[in-house]
């Protein structure tokens, strides 16, 4: 244990509270026993890191939780998950929530006076605390945390006056992070619409310069033609024939890493889809007009049923032709002529008739270069707002550090210390576990014995 700042008392978190319970296990509270009202029932996904994640989708009868009441839940209790990745992960149940019951996988905690509910929630929320929690974590496919081990959570403890400055502190430098990064989020979405005004400005251009709007169909070469991919891929086999879906198309590219291989009989029999580089490939099921090239480490390569291959002639640059493509309004227009089937699908014939606008091939190079300089500033910027979200993530967790070591609030010695909150809450507790003490009435053979 480190040496805690004048005031402060090392203690657990069972001490701390005057009632710590979990959720029932077993038969008590399933699935088939929520109603459409009545008392709420907060389960583990209610737990958010810091905050109450609402829903309204559990609630059980009255009757059925008066037979609960040991596991009841209100505004101010602190909320604990004692299942998942990040723990321990607390909220507060909010103002807002009425009479409530916590499921299993779930710690309810209610304070003692003297102790706030928030200050325990930042506290556990702080990395040294979470630092010695995770030895009382167990399991690894499903990490969880035990109600006895969680009690018997050292946790330091200021004065209640200190806790209510640090609480205060905390919160104040919390909104102004909230406000930096709902700044960077504006910013996020900012650089998604510079996007697709980067690929607008591009067909504007083309337009411009006298572009000609042609035929789809009619950029092919005239030894292959538009087809459809694989139509039953089969089990991803050991060395087989790379084999490219919708999802593995992102920025007008092929994701090649984690590429299903499938097995070379079935990718010989549809022998149009075989990639050689070079191809536009448009995702024409589920997904309409996602657009990309196929690079050249993909020849040999196959392709999903969801997919056409467009084999693009000499006089076009594939990636101009994928960069108007990907552009909204053409992915609109490609979405209203798919037709709903199982899933939305879009007609290989409604492919070739679509009109491109057309410009000579040094054009075409010359657009696809702006607008690939464009987007290496957005993904510099993009980069810049990942960085920014991560030390934002990261002084969070010093501010909580700083807080719990006593160096972000100043320690006032008027302040009652901690050793005489503490030896309060246990008189409290000694007086609430105290049992009753009943007087026996006197036998027959006892009260002539005493006359």
């Amino acid at each position: 244990m480190t040496d805690l700042p004048q005031g402060w008392e090392w203690t657990t978190l069972g001490n701390l509270a005057s009632s710590f319970v979990d959720g029932p296990f077993g038969s008590n509270l399933k699935t088939e026993h929520y109603t459409s009202g009545g008392v709420r029932v907060i389960r583990l996904q209610n737990i958010g890191d810091g905050r109450f994640v609402g829903d309204d989708k559990a609630f059980i009868t009255p009757e059925h939780a008066a037979s609960l009441a040991r596991h009841d839940a209100g505004p101010g209790d602190l909320l604990i998950a004692a299942l998942g990745e990040l723990l321990p992960r607390v909220c507060l149940v909010p103002s807002v929530i009425g009479p409530a019951i916590v499921k299993a996988d779930c710690f309810r905690l209610r304070p003692n006076r003297g102790v706030s509910s928030q200050f325990l929630a930042y506290m556990l929320s702080a990395p040294q605390t979470r630092m010695l929690a995770a030895g009382l974590i167990a399991g690894v496919g499903r990490p969880r945390l035990n109600l006895a081990k969680t009690a018997a959570l050292p946790i330091p403890l200021p004065p209640t006056s200190e806790q209510e400055r640090i609480v205060a502190a905390v919160e104040e430098q919390f909104s102004r992070l909230d406000a930096g990064v709902a700044a960077l989020e504006r910013a996020r979405r900012n650089l998604k619409r510079m996007r697709g005004a980067v690929l607008r400005a591009a067909v504007i251009s083309a337009e411009r310069l006298g572009a000609t709007n042609v035929a789809l169909s009619s950029l092919v070469g005239r030894d292959r033609k538009i087809a459809y991919g694989v139509l039953v891929p089969g089990d991803d086999i050991d060395g087989g024939v790379p084999f490219v879906r919708v999802g593995d198309l992102a920025d007008r590219r092929v994701n090649l890493d984690g590429l299903k291989r499938i097995s070379p009989a079935i990718a010989a029999r549809y022998p149009r889809t075989r990639l050689q580089g070079g191809e536009v490939l448009l995702s024409v099921v589920g997904t309409i007009g996602r657009a990309a090239v196929a690079q050249a480490e993909l020849a040999g390569a196959n392709v999903a049923r969801a997919l056409a291959v467009i084999p693009v002639n000499d006089n076009v640059d594939p990636h101009f032709l994928a960069v108007v493509l990907s552009t909204d309004q053409v992915t609109e227009d490609l979405t209203a002529l798919a037709h709903e089937v199982a899933r939305k699908t879009l007609n290989l014939e409604d492919v070739r008739r679509y009109p491109i606008p057309m410009l000579d091939h040094h054009h075409q190079i010359e657009i696809v270069a702006e607008v690939e300089q464009a987007e290496t500033w957005l993904s510099q910027v993009q980069v810049a707002i990942a960085s920014s979200r991560r030390r934002s993530d990261l002084l969070r967790s010093s501010i909580l550090a700083a807080a719990f070591s006593g160096k972000l609030v100043s320690q006032n010695p008027s302040d009652e210390p901690a050793s005489v909150l503490l030896e309060r809450i246990a008189t409290e507790h000694a007086g609430r576990s105290k049992p009753t003490r009943t007087r026996k009435p006197r036998t027959p053979s006892r009260q002539k014995a005493s006359s």
